[in-house]
This record gives structure tokens, sequence and C-alpha cells, in this order.
């Protein structure tokens, strides 16, 4: 709820997000205060879920903003360049000295892999491949940008150290935060850790995301960009070709079927004479 420059938040915890807002983060130009019942509903009311699109603008746009939905949407989009870490991950992410010749990296690679696809997820057989797409993108990038080092964030500890290994035996000079993770939760485990990746990778120039990630999202808006890079995006152009392909040969065993049943049912159903 936003009036007189006070920005007023309705917050709980919960696994996908352990971390209060309230407790590290600030917005810039608002005075930030904890949500009581005694203040009612606010006007324009933002789920952390519903990420910014156009349908969302659509429905979330008061009828008396006297601005498109498309002007709408974007200064959703730029409220999060308001976003300002507390000093603490400040002074953290200032010891990285990160500039525009660093690349980001985040990984996700623990919910987003299922033992069959998702519509932003991949399969357990597709990892490797998902792997391979992933440093091909980052040498690719540093090759074209002429980046010097990349930033490394994760969900997981195992897979950010083999990582950082990985990128190191090809010669890539990497930066990462040192945080303790949590095995059940798929993050780090304090929310200062967890918002020193988020606003290391908003330094960045550009961020690659293994898959979809509020992470990658997020920091990229922070910036003010727009273009957003995830590997598994290769994977989806596949999935669309495999589920004609797919639904085209259902299809046609369908029809087989079909026919088959009406051989076996129309000789014994009645005639006129």
């Amino acid at each position: 709820m936003m009036g007189d420059s006070t920005l007023v938040l309705k917050e709980t915890t919960n696994n996908a997000c352990p971390f209060l807002v309230l407790e590290h983060c600030r917005v810039d130009g608002f005075e930030m205060l904890k949500w009581n019942q005694s203040q009612g509903d606010a006007e324009l009311r933002l789920n952390s879920s519903i990420l910014p699109c156009l349908k969302n603008a659509k429905l979330l746009k008061p009828d008396n903003f006297a601005i498109s939905d498309e002007d709408f949407l974007e200064a959703w989009l730029n409220a999060y360049q308001l976003l300002r870490a507390t000093p603490f991950v400040t002074a953290t992410v200032n010891q990285f000295a990160i500039d525009d010749s660093c690349l980001g990296v985040h990984l996700r690679l623990t919910d987003k892999v299922k033992a069959k696809r998702s519509p932003r997820g991949i399969s357990c057989a597709q990892l490797p491949a998902l792997c391979e797409i992933t440093q091909r993108q980052v040498l690719h990038s540093i090759s074209e940008h002429q980046f010097k080092r990349i930033y490394l964030a994760a969900d997981d500890g195992i897979a950010k150290q083999e990582w950082i290994e990985r990128f190191q035996n090809l010669g890539v000079e990497v930066i990462a935060h040192e945080a303790i993770f949590d095995k059940q939760q798929l993050r780090q485990t304090s929310g200062s850790d967890f918002l020193v990746d988020l606003f290391a990778l908003a330094r960045c120039s550009r961020v690659i995301g293994t898959t979809w990630s509020g992470v990658v999202l997020t920091s990229v808006w922070m910036r003010g960009g727009r273009q957003l890079t995830f590997a598994s995006d290769e994977f989806r152009l596949n999935q669309v070709q495999d589920w004609v392909i797919y639904n085209r040969q259902a299809f046609k065993r369908l029809l087989k079927t079909i026919k088959s049943l009406l051989k076996t049912i129309l000789p014994q159903c009645p005639r006129k004479s």
C-alpha cells in the first residue's frame, strides 16, 4: 500500500520464501512499515508470486490509474530498481568489485529437475545436456562481450562448488559468495546470504540462468534490463516440436482404435429392413 511515501507490507514466510523483505531490504524513497489489521486493505495489492507481464498488468492496474496497461507494466518493472539492500549486504557485495566486465550465472539444478519434464523445468535425463548448454552459453557470452570474469550464484552448495571448479578449469575467473545452504529449502540459510547473491547478480551487465528463476528475473529488472536468458529455453523449443510429434502419433493411434471399435460394433447393430 503506497501513499505519502509509505510502503506497508503484509508478508509471511513459507518454504518458497523463508525471508522477510522488511528484515533485509528497503525501497528507495519509502518508509517501510509492517501491516496491521487496523490499516485495512490497500488499493494496489501485488502478490509476490505474480510476476510482471502485460496480462497481470491489465488485471492489477486500478481503474483510477490514468495510464495505459503498457505504461503500468513499465512502471512496475522500473520499481525493481528502487530495491536497496542492508548496509551489511551492500558492503559485502562491494568487496567483489563487480562492474560491466562481469557476467552473472545462476544455477538452479534442484527443484527444476524432475523425473518428468515440466513447462519451466527439465527432466533428469536432460540434465547433462542442460549443463552443456549452460557452459556453451556462458563461454559464448564471455567471448562475444569480452567478459573478464563471472559471478556464480546457486541454490545448492555442492553444485556451486562443482561449477566453480568447472569454470576455473576452463580458464574463467570466478567470483562467488561463501554461504551455508539448507538442503531442505534449496537455498541459502540466511536472508543476507541470499541477498548478497541477488544484489551481486544485479550489478552484472548480463545474467544467464540454467532454468527459470525469480532470482534471475529480479536481478535483471533491478538493473533496468529486460533481456532474460535461460539455458532451458532451448529445451522448451524442442518440447514444442516433441509435443506436436507426440500428439500427432497419439491422434493416429486414437483413430486406429476408433476404426477397430467401429468394425467390431457396427456388425452387431440392428439394421432397418
